[in-house]
């Protein structure tokens, strides 16, 4: 801010920002920038004729008072402040220099290209109107300042989000731009900004495993999503949408079925224990998340004793059947939708429908000991008696 020559003009020379803009075209641009004097919305990358006013309205302020509003914050906690504090005024302060300099700093951009919003960021005019007397409506003096939520969007792709689970299922519903915005920061950028210190510290666990791993990128941004937004019932994965738990397990029980690659999904996503982020969100979680607990130690223990890691129509059925009690049987690279599906099968494997038969190879009885890990103790009661019937002992 200097003095012209002749004493006469006060000319604000440059807040720090590169940008130009022309009416309500904003720019976003990555630059240096003065902290104590930036509008919020300049911390997200967004730049715009506002952020300018915004400055202006700080520097009166320092003017009036001989600091900043938040002067006594540290460097990395003036951002945070002017995105959710109001800024504090003296007791004493002018009433006309107040209405103005809460105008001019006023944080909610949403309506900024709505000139005849009374909640819109003073610029021009209503600078030009305070100054020859009048008095323009202070924006949020109707409503209050509101939250930090309120005020600060998270802008992607070009739409603006103020709560974290409009956020996550904009980002599931477009999964790799959501993906990269995730591991460039700017999500983690903005639950620092808003103070969400929750989400903060899910999204800060991300980028590390990411930077360890980043062949996991779809995982941890699975994991990161679900983990932000807990209301989320739906569940995503790339271009797959299940509307809610019983479609998902209707969905995965078809894919172990059909042999479809949602079916190795779900078992990576069930064995790296990246699934129970979707289960934990469900109404049911605390009957589902003990029987998911023991669909994982009947899982390892199959892997040990039979190496099936990579079988993952399997492993899936494991999952589908301890977790959720249902009954999908995968045996010998065939798939069944029930166990009287399955005896059929195996009892009158020479599909005259007639011939029984009673004994069992070597592999076979090694397949269905594997099977037993699969099923839940009833339907595993319920096999044994039946196939008894017809003269068969499994086990």
């Amino acid at each position: 801010m200097m003095i012209s020559d002749d004493g006469s003009r006060v000319v604000l020379i440059d807040f720090g920002i590169n940008s130009v803009s022309g009416g309500s075209t904003m720019i976003i641009t990555h630059t240096g920038r003065s902290p104590f004097y930036s509008a919020p919305e300049t911390s997200t990358g967004i730049f715009w004729t506002g952020s300018d006013y915004y400055s202006l309205g700080i520097s009166l302020y320092e003017l009036y008072t001989g600091t900043t509003p938040f002067q006594n914050a540290g460097i990395d906690d003036v951002t945070r402040y002017a995105c959710s504090e109001k800024i504090p005024y003296p007791d004493n302060f002018d009433e006309d220099l107040k209405d103005l300099i809460t105008g001019l700093t006023y944080k909610d951009i949403s309506n900024r290209n709505d000139e005849g919003n009374p909640d819109r960021r003073w610029q021009y005019r209503e600078v030009c109107a305070w100054l020859s007397g009048k008095k323009p409506p202070v924006p949020g003096s109707g409503s209050g300042a509101g939250t930090a939520e309120a005020m600060v969007p998270f802008i992607f792709k070009d739409q603006k989000y103020y709560k974290l689970r409009d956020i996550a299922e904009a980002m599931l519903n477009s999964w790799d731009k959501g993906k990269k915005e995730v591991f460039r920061g700017f999500l983690t950028k903005y639950c620092e900004l808003t103070d969400r210190k929750e989400a903060l510290s899910l999204c800060n666990e991300a980028e590390q495993e990411f930077s360890k791993d980043g062949a996991l990128d779809d995982f941890l941004f699975f994991k990161l999503m679900y983990g932000i937004a807990p209301e989320i019932r739906e569940f995503y994965w790339k271009d797959c949408h299940s509307d809610n738990l019983d479609n998902f397990v209707a969905d995965l029980t078809d894919a172990v079925r059909k042999n479809r690659p949602m079916a190795k999904t779900a078992a990576r996503l069930f064995t790296m224990r990246y699934i129970d982020s979707y289960i934990s969100n469900q109404p049911d979680a605390e009957m589902l998340i003990p029987a998911l607990h023991k669909a994982w130690e009947k899982t390892e223990t199959c892997i040990r004793k039979f190496h099936i890691k990579h079988d993952y129509p399997f492993i899936t059925s494991i999952f589908i059947n301890i977790t959720f009690h249902k009954q999908i049987i995968v045996f010998d690279r065939k798939s069944f939708i029930d166990i009287d599906s399955f005896i059929k099968y195996l009892c009158f494997r020479n599909n005259d429908g007639n011939t029984k038969i009673t004994t069992l190879t070597r592999k076979q009885r090694e397949l269905l000991l594997r099977l037993s890990f699969s099923l839940n103790d009833e339907d595993l009661k319920e096999l044994k008696l039946k196939t008894q019937k017809y003269g068969i002992t499994l086990f």
